[in-house]
């Protein structure tokens, strides 16, 4: 009734209906294919059926019994939500006060909890047990390839100073805080071995035989996201052309090498790198060797020779640290793999029935501390959606729709950062020193690295758009750069190497000048004056006919002079003064030249007319 455009507005609003109503159809026939024969369709309207983020479902199940799905269990039941029921196929983790535990690196790996771990935790409020047993790192100390002494440095601009553990020892102290609340029960040693979504609660297959199900899932299951691959969520997986393994060597230092530093060094054939972080307040340390899997040293069983030779070979300050017991345990234990580069695109969700968390939706590699840290700030951005809406489908679909471009750029990002080769060059190193270079010149327009900005409070997606635009200023300089460069040097010089009748010898004394100079203000003094010597020896060549033809052209007349003509013409003008300054001497009465310059002077005069009178030019009889 409010459409006054006549017949044809009317045609379109009812195609408009009927369009509504075919989808509407689909949808039923989509749900009861779904149902399945001899089952019922359980109708809902969204958002008003689905359950309420305030007390939430009547029955969760966390996937996972990680750091990311503890801190999720920890952070639903302080909401007052009830029956969450916690599921993993290891067994619970030890006490977070035994320390023997934690030092046994055979089965514990280390994590870096930067500003992202930190703030997400104390939103979480779970930061005080977890802290208390943590190591603090304050700088790196490295050793380049080949030397002795390495070169320390501590942070003394960053808010936030790094914490390290244990992976484990961080789930064992969210453990601790998840066993004292009434509303988490857990479920050990309990692989999942299915998922069904069809029904109005997902319910899940144990390895232990029957199931379990609730209206809420939270996938936390790590890499091996069984929950979103069954659940039909689109995964994006990377081949990894970088494949390295690790073997953990532990480490007692002395007592007068400092314990809050990052140890690092590396071979100059990129066979090894080392990093070594603190696993206690004790000075005990945590060494990491990065190997290629085809390496004899990366082979369980190895032999312990090949790795003591490694060590006093590529790091003969840390080998004196370690026994020959220690050698022969960590060359006999198999190595420990990586995982891959793989995220889950689109959305983190399936309805209000299932939502993706942690490294379940986002996996890198553990170079940079991005794992732990941005799986904690997941279960942050899943709390906040939970807050700020009333349903769970609409809190669901916020988390994800903030979350999923997240696991995306982090992931790329990450990947850039581990490429191999000269693509490594040029995705890795290259943007490093340039970024290094140009913020160092201008800070307010250019940021820092990228690692450096990882650490920073800002999204993954703002810091690969700022990169972008670095980037490309970058370039847009240095091609000007290299534009006026070449226009300044490189041209002149090649013209002057065309017409130079010994090309060759003057381009081997431009490169030895330049070889030899080692300030940029050396190099141009030795060009600057390399570039006067071909042009007195053209200036000393007569013009030729076509040059005495055809005028100079000059500045005034708005027309690009040509250095070839430019010094043609002044190669004639000089000629024609001479003539002139010898026919005055011979006017002169005082003054007799010897014969063979008279007769050289004569022949130079001969074609011209003698110049007007002029009174300067009378008195005149300087040379």
């Amino acid at each position: 009734r409010r459409c006054r455009g006549g017949t044809e507005s009317a045609m379109a609003w009812q195609w408009v209906v009927v369009a509504w109503c075919g989808s509407g159809c689909a949808m039923a026939l989509r749900a009861a294919a779904r149902a399945g024969p001899g089952r019922s369709v359980a109708w809902r309207a969204r958002p008003e059926m689905s359950w309420g983020t305030e007390a939430g479902p009547s029955s969760t199940i966390v996937a996972g019994g990680g750091p990311a799905g503890l801190a999720t269990a920890v952070m639903l039941a302080k909401r007052g939500w009830s029956k969450i029921v916690v599921v993993d196929r290891g067994s619970a983790p030890a006490s977070v006060e035994d320390e023997a535990a934690w030092l046994d690196f055979s089965k514990n790996y280390l994590i870096g909890l930067g500003g992202r771990g930190q703030r997400a935790l104390a939103e979480l409020e779970c930061w005080e047990g977890v802290d208390r047993h943590a190591s603090i790192v304050v700088g790196r100390k490295d050793w380049a390839p080949g030397a002795t002494e390495g070169v320390e440095r501590i942070y003394v601009d960053r808010p936030y100073k790094t914490r390290v553990l244990a992976r484990d020892r961080l789930a064992a102290a969210l453990y601790r805080e998840a066993a004292g609340l009434e509303a988490i029960d857990f479920l050990w040693s309990t692989e999942i071995a299915s998922v069904d979504v069809s029904g109005a609660s997902v319910r899940l297959g144990l390895s232990t035989g029957g199931s379990v199900s609730a209206p809420l899932v939270v996938a936390a299951d790590g890499a091996a996201r069984l929950v979103a691959e069954k659940a039909s969520l689109r995964v994006v997986k990377f081949d990894d052309d970088n494949a390295r393994v690790f073997k953990s060597l532990p480490l007692k230092l002395p007592r007068d090498w400092r314990g809050d530093v990052n140890y690092s060094a590396r071979s100059s054939d990129g066979r090894l790198n080392f990093d070594a972080l603190p696993a206690s307040r004790d000075n005990d340390y945590c060494g990491v060797l990065l190997l290629r899997a085809s390496d004899a040293v990366a082979r369980a069983a190895g032999d312990p020779r090949d790795l003591r030779a490694l060590l006093d070979a590529e790091l003969p300050q840390f080998s004196a640290l370690v026994d020959d017991a220690t050698v022969e345990a960590v060359a006999a234990r198999p190595p420990s793999t990586l995982p891959r580069f793989r995220y889950v695109a689109n959305r983190l969700h399936v309805d209000d029935k299932i939502v993706v968390v942690g490294d379940a939706a986002h996996t890198v590699k553990p170079y940079f501390g991005l794992g732990a840290n941005s799986a904690l700030e997941d279960v942050v951005a899943l709390k906040r959606a939970l807050d700020a809406a009333p349903t769970g489908d609409a809190a669901l679909l916020a988390y994800s729709r903030e979350r999923a471009p997240e696991a995306e750029a982090l992931v790329s990002i990450s990947r850039s950062l581990d490429r191999p080769g000269p693509l490594g060059l040029l995705t890795f190193i290259g943007p490093i020193i340039l970024d290094g270079i140009f913020h160092k010149l201008a800070p307010k327009l250019f940021q820092t690295n990228t690692i450096a900005m990882l650490q920073q409070q800002t999204t993954f997606r703002a810091v690969r758009r700022r990169k972008r635009l670095d980037r490309a200023l970058q370039l847009a300089i240095l091609a000007a750069a290299a534009t006026a460069l070449t226009q300044a040097l490189v041209l002149p010089l090649a013209t002057l190497l065309l017409r130079h009748p010994r090309p060759a010898l003057v381009a081997a004394l431009a490169a030895a000048a330049l070889a030899a100079a080692r300030r940029p203000a050396n190099a141009a003094r030795l060009l600057a004056a390399l570039l006067r010597l071909p042009f007195r020896r053209l200036a000393a060549k007569p013009a030729d006919a076509a040059t005495q033809r055809a005028p100079a052209p000059t500045a005034a007349n708005n027309t690009l002079i040509d250095p070839a003509d430019l010094l043609a013409a002044t190669s004639q003008r000089i000629t024609s003064n001479e003539a002139f300054l010898m026919n005055q001497r011979l006017r002169q009465p005082d003054y007799s030249p010897p014969t063979d310059q008279r007769r050289t002077a004569d022949a130079s005069a001969a074609p011209s007319s003698p110049p007007p009178e002029d009174s300067s030019r009378r008195d005149f009889a300087g040379p």
